[in-house]
């Protein structure tokens, strides 16, 4: 069970890829808004890395992203 709050304000959806980076990370890619960098108008994804503190949460939280995708 996780312990903490993560806030991802992204658009969730089939087309973003998610999936487990070792034991605990989940990594995704997404268009980051705002941007991380603000003097680039691209609009390109980036991968994002999650990192929580069990292989347990890692999974929960992989389940939980692909069950809430639309």
């Amino acid at each position: 069970m996780f312990t903490g709050s993560i806030l991802l304000n992204i658009s969730l959806t089939k087309s973003i890829p998610t999936n487990l980076q070792g034991k605990t990370n989940v990594s995704l890619s997404c268009v980051p808004n705002p941007p991380v960098d603000s003097k680039e108008e691209n609009k390109k994804p980036m991968c994002m890395l999650i990192r929580v503190k069990t292989a347990d949460d890692a999974n929960e939280l992989l389940k939980q992203l692909n069950d809430n995708k639309k």
